[in-house]
Parts: structure tokens; C-alpha cells; sequence
């Protein structure tokens, strides 16, 4: 399983850093493995102050599977960096 934070802007830039959880109930694996690509997430929207919309997404499996296999994914969070908000989980 992996966490997957996604940063988008509306002139078509993307990009995604992706660290493997070793266990999604348990608070201190996701600490750990976000807490791992967040200093490359900072950076990146330091220098991307005006991006659209950041996703965190947990995903099932391998992190280099391609959008189809969105039914392995959960969306945390979603941000259009005007309103930002928690997903509920299903």
C-alpha cells in the first residue's frame, strides 16, 4: 500500500510522489512514510505557490499502477488551494 500526493496546476503540470505504508491503520506507518516525502513536497510547492489542487491518495498495491485502477485507490484529502477538505471514507 502506498500514500500518493498529487500536485496539479491549470496550465497542465503535474506531478506525484508516492512512499509505500506498511500498515493504513496504523497512525504512526502513514506518519512515517508521508514524513518521508514531505520534505520533496515542500520544496515543490514552494516553488509551485500557485498550483491548482493537491490530492493525498492511499492506494492498494504496486505505485507505479496507472489511473485505471482507481477501485485500489481512497482519496484522504483534496485541496483547490481555496477550500480544502478531508474525504470522508466510505
Amino acid at each position: 500500500m502506498n500514500i500518493i500526493v498529487k500536485i496539479n496546476k491549470n496550465d497542465g503540470y503535474y506531478k506525484e510522489f508516492s512512499e509505500p505504508i506498511k500498515d493504513r491503520k496504523d497512525w504512526d506507518s502513514f506518519s512515517s512514510a508521508f514524513s518521508k516525502i514531505q520534505k520533496d513536497v515542500n520544496v515543490e510547492l514552494t516553488n509551485l505557490i500557485n498550483a491548482s489542487s493537491i490530492s493525498l491518495t492511499e492506494a492498494e498495491g504496486d505505485e507505479e499502477s496507472s489511473d485505471e485502477e482507481d477501485d485500489n485507490k481512497r482519496k484522504i484529502f483534496n485541496c483547490d488551494m481555496s477550500n480544502c477538505k478531508k474525504i470522508k471514507n466510505k
